[in-house]
């Protein structure tokens, strides 16, 4: 409950999106030439071998890959529809789910160049089965690679296991940042609030002193 309630209040304040598939999609979509074959949003089912569940409230939806009669190595992506450039980079969070030993390939990648495939530079990636349940992704994009607009594009690719499956949900885009982790925005705002105190003793300090005298 408490990540789809931070990301309902705080989404209107991050410059970006954020893509949880319960509403209409118009930050991404699936790309159309090159691939073999589409992602589908799927509404969380008791279906064999998909995710039993979303991320977001357990029984809404997700952005699915089922690998079933498709031929090894052939893939699907799913793209942004063009992200505006950023002087201090970007953070990258999703949720992603794999099912099968061999079942496929999950690649993150962005183009550096919006709307060109031929620029994609991979950005992170992982294989094989994840225990059946959801997994937590953040991905930071240095400043070196959003100077100017980019997409970022999430690509399934069909493993040699063809009754497995690949789901995303409630993906992500900050354009303000890199990543932080909870440790480092800690100590960041611990650093902020001991200059906050020093400045405000010294301005009293400084106060009484004056009259004083």
């Amino acid at each position: 409950m408490w990540p789809w309630l931070f990301r309902t209040l705080f989404s209107a304040l991050l410059i970006g999106f954020v893509v949880d598939f319960e509403n209409k999609v118009t930050s991404m979509k699936n790309k159309v030439y090159g691939d073999h074959f589409d992602w589908v949003i799927k509404k969380a089912t008791s279906s064999e071998g998909d995710p039993p569940n979303d991320v977001t409230s357990g029984m809404g939806h997700y952005l699915l890959l089922k690998t079933y009669g498709k031929r090894t190595g052939q893939k699907a992506s799913y793209v942004s529809n063009g992200i505006s450039r950023s002087d201090n980079g970007a953070c990258l969070s999703f949720y992603y789910f794999i099912n099968g030993k061999r079942g496929g390939k999950l690649t993150v990648s962005i183009l550096s160049k919006s709307g060109w495939v031929s620029t994609a530079k991979v950005l992170w990636s992982n294989t094989g089965n994840q225990s059946g349940n959801w997994k937590f992704a953040k991905v930071s994009l240095p400043k070196t690679l959003t100077s100017q607009s980019y997409d970022i594009m999430f690509t399934g690719t069909v493993g040699t296991d063809h009754s497995g499956s690949l789901a995303i949900d409630d993906i992500t885009l900050k354009n303000t940042g890199v990543c932080w982790s909870y440790r480092e925005l800690f100590f960041l705002y611990q650093r902020k609030l001991q200059d906050a105190l020093k400045h405000c003793f010294c301005f009293h300090l400084d106060t009484m002193v004056y009259f004083i005298m």
